[in-house]
């Protein structure tokens, strides 16, 4: 039997692994900068990303592989809209599907001086049919 799945990869933090809140999640961002992930105290987390469907056409002709999708998370923990831009694709239809999912993405917020800063992330969302 095949199975396919589609996952929404999760960015923690390089210093630990949780899933929860961000130590600065809930507070006001005043900051208008967008950092690097290399640059804040915290990266964010994903908090609720449903992942995006397999286009059974693609799933069913075996059309495989990762797309990487870029975006901003601003201080509020939702996607900037308008900085969802694909960095690697795979096959038009899994590409619309991931990018139609970013949009509906919630992250914890990236800290940086403990206030709650706008980030550029790299998201890789794997389409893999695997075997069970």
């Amino acid at each position: 039997m095949l199975v396919a799945c589609a996952t929404f990869a999760r960015t923690p933090s390089p210093a630990t692994t949780r899933v929860g809140p961000t130590s600065c999640a809930g507070r006001a961002s005043t900051d208008s900068n967008v950092y690097d992930t290399t640059q804040v105290a915290e990266r964010p987390i994903v908090r609720n990303a449903p992942p995006p469907p397999y286009p059974r056409r693609e799933r069913d002709h075996g059309v495989q592989g990762r797309v990487v999708v870029a975006l901003v998370v601003k201080g509020d923990g939702f996607v900037d809209s308008q900085s969802v831009r694909l960095i690697r694709k795979v096959h038009p239809a899994l590409d619309r599907a991931v990018v139609k999912s970013a949009f509906t993405a919630q992250f914890w917020p990236a800290c940086l001086n403990e206030q709650p800063v706008a980030v550029l992330v790299a998201v890789p969302i794997e389409f893999k049919i695997t075997r069970h």
